[in-house]
């Protein structure tokens, strides 16, 4: 593509993105030498003059598309509230001049970026930031927000872009961000998140379902009070808006998730006592928080039962160690996967019927006849190390020890599994 800007001053904007590391392994990489000591902005300028032009474009078709992706991520994620910082609000200082400023808020932060974008200054836009990217006219994430609002206002036209590349899927990725406005103030939102909890955010939600997978005691003090709290991770949710009601509910709004945090109160969990494989239902709010992300807080009505532990006990012991003692395989088949997309992983999916098993044990002493269950099946992960060392087959009975899993594809199952032995 045809640049507006010097390969040079194009390279020097985005390697503000990057770290004193990055830039060092650059260095590496490029068999430089004498740059262990130097700064950031040091680091930049030694690596642009050791460079032939020609090297200049090499390392740009290489590095720039990535490190441009990685900040369009970061701004997507802020548009969606999965970061830590989010939009305040957005103002438009100058329509005519198409001079847009942001305001962003974090935990114990706040900041402001300036963007203007125009036919006239397309190939250089006006911009300045806050942060440590942008005040060196690095292309940062509040950047890109600012490019997106400015486009969606019609400020100009993608087509007109040439300073960097773009992401092949931005267009995808964008189309459903709209401009909301609230008293002359503006935002961006996602209309149909991937996260289908956001349409949900800031309201008062009802889980019909799910399964404690842990719950831990939490204290906290704020200005010497002291907060008893229990964090608590449910896995297998039904989730919905809030319903006084069951008469009320909807089929067609009902979210199922894997996993989601509640945060119950000290009173809420005396009140019922729940444990560790319970079915919970209860009503609360959904936000957002800085450190854990989407959770629920304010829990109240909680409903608690044995629920799916009566049928399958082994859902006590999820993410811990079991043993199991004896059970016969039934099936077993042969999976690869793409980790990371660097390699193939194979593993065998096996499935086991008539299954004696209990919690793992440091000590052969410590067996407790009281505590082995029996459950008519369980799916089991095998890798290649132990199928190629050992060739199970169907039929054989096995005794073996693993951490239970819920996985999103296959459902309860044993992972990392160790002590494999035939019977």
């Amino acid at each position: 593509m045809d640049r507006p800007i010097e390969n040079r001053e194009l390279l020097n904007y985005l390697f503000q993105s990057l770290s004193v590391g990055d830039l060092k392994q650059y260095c590496k990489e490029l068999s430089l030498k004498g740059y262990s000591k130097l700064n950031k902005d040091a680091l930049v300028d030694f690596i642009l003059d050791s460079m032939s032009e020609e090297e200049l474009e090499n390392l740009l078709q290489e590095k720039e598309l990535s490190i441009i992706s990685k900040s369009i991520d970061v701004a997507l994620n802020k548009i969606n509230k999965l970061d830590r910082e989010s939009i305040r609000e957005i103002r438009i200082a100058n329509e005519e001049e198409h001079e847009v400023e942001i305001d962003f808020v974090g935990p114990r932060w706040e900041s402001s970026s300036f963007i203007s974008i125009s036919p006239e200054n397309i190939d250089e836009p006006e911009r300045d930031c806050d942060c440590r990217v942008g005040s060196k006219m690095g292309f940062c994430n509040h950047f890109w927000i600012g490019f997106i609002f400015s486009l969606k206002k019609g400020y100009f036209e993608l087509k007109d872009w040439k300073l960097t590349q773009l992401p092949e899927n931005f267009k995808e990725n964008i189309k459903n961000i709209e401009i909301e406005e609230i008293n002359g103030r503006f935002n961006l939102i996602n209309k149909e998140p991937d996260n289908p909890l956001l349409t949900l955010l800031d309201k008062k939600v009802s889980v019909h379902e799910g399964v404690i997978q842990t719950i831990n005691k939490r204290t906290s003090d704020f200005q010497g009070n002291i907060t008893v709290y229990y964090m608590t991770t449910l896995i297998n949710v039904k989730i919905g808006p809030f319903v006084k009601k069951k008469d009320d509910l909807k089929e067609e709004n009902i979210i199922s998730i894997d996993e989601m945090k509640l945060r119950i109160s000290e009173k809420a969990y005396n009140a019922v006592n729940p444990k560790k494989g319970d079915n919970l239902s209860c009503n609360g709010t959904l936000v957002k928080d800085n450190f854990i992300g989407i959770m629920m807080k304010r829990v109240s009505g909680i409903n608690t039962g044995k629920g799916d532990t009566e049928q399958n006990p082994v859902l006590y012991y999820l993410g811990e160690r079991i043993t199991v003692y004896e059970s016969e395989i039934t099936e077993m088949e042969k999976k690869e996967y793409k980790f990371r997309g660097d390699y193939d992983t194979v593993y065998y999916l096996t499935s086991l019927k008539d299954v004696r098993f209990g919690p793992q044990l440091k000590k052969k002493s410590e067996y407790d006849e009281n505590k082995i269950e029996n459950i008519n099946e369980l799916k089991m992960r095998i890798s290649e190390n132990i199928y190629d060392k050992l060739g199970p087959k169907i039929g054989d009975k096995i005794s073996c020890n693993g951490t239970v899993d819920n996985d999103s594809f296959f459902g309860t199952i044993l992972k990392r599994v160790a002590k494999f032995t035939k019977l």
